[in-house]
């Protein structure tokens, strides 16, 4: 099998983010759309980075406390501050 052949459904699947959104919103996506990898676009749409869950939990690690998201009271999803 060549990659050629799965190119199709896996641009499909790919999420994609824009590098200006806040981390909860990649958060959001990383869980609500059951992926590991979210795909970073510039305001140009192409490309800049990705964000792995791997990536969130290694920030994680160096944070303190947990701060809701402010633009959504009652949010069920809390982030980390970084202080």
């Amino acid at each position: 099998m060549f990659v050629e052949r799965i190119l199709p459904a896996a641009r499909e699947r790919l999420v994609t983010i824009k590098n200006s959104a806040p981390v909860i919103e990649a958060v959001k996506l990383l869980l609500d759309c059951h992926t590991d990898l979210l795909v970073v676009c510039g305001d140009d749409e192409l490309m800049v980075g990705i964000i792995t869950k791997t990536d969130v939990v290694r920030q994680m690690s160096v944070c303190q406390g947990a701060a809701s998201d402010k633009d959504s009271p009652g949010s069920r999803y809390n982030f980390p501050y970084c202080s």
